[in-house]
């Protein structure tokens, strides 16, 4: 009887081990979809990264931008070659953006666009100094 009950718990062991031994994935969705005319936002959990896509400019402002609802679900902001302009007010007051990749594209910034950012630690511009200061960034809240 002890060696059956001896069998029965290394069995268990055994079991429990092997279970162990594997990895849960953490759970990762995709969230996107389209906003202003002719741009796209997709969000990936499990990287942490919005993406802005397609081309135009946004036409959103504070508190209407989709991503908002997944506010501290993402550290990075890709915004892809083709959007030409960021809202007002666009990222404000999300304290998880860490980086910021801006394209070449962008023609305006709008007031406000990425204040309290106390998490940002890196803005990404592939375009030259030169094409960095034709951007029109509003600074005063007057509108471009």
């Amino acid at each position: 009887m002890i060696a059956l009950k001896k069998q029965i718990f290394s069995f268990f062991i055994a079991v429990m081990m092997v279970f162990a031994s594997f990895v849960i994935p953490a759970s990762a969705e995709v969230h996107e979809g389209k906003f202003s005319d002719g741009l796209y936002w997709s969000l990936d959990t499990k990287t942490g990264v919005l993406t802005i896509s397609g081309e135009g400019k946004m036409d959103t402002e504070y508190s209407g931008e989709p991503w908002r609802d997944y506010d501290g679900m993402f550290t990075s902001v890709v915004i892809e070659e083709g959007v030409t302009s960021i809202s007002r007010y666009a990222f404000a007051k999300m304290y998880s953006i860490e980086s910021v990749s801006i394209p070449t594209t962008m023609g305006s910034i709008g007031f406000n666009a990425f204040s309290h950012l106390t998490g940002l630690q890196y803005v990404n511009y592939a375009g030259t100094e030169e094409a960095w200061n034709k951007i029109d960034i509003d600074l005063s809240g007057e509108g471009h």
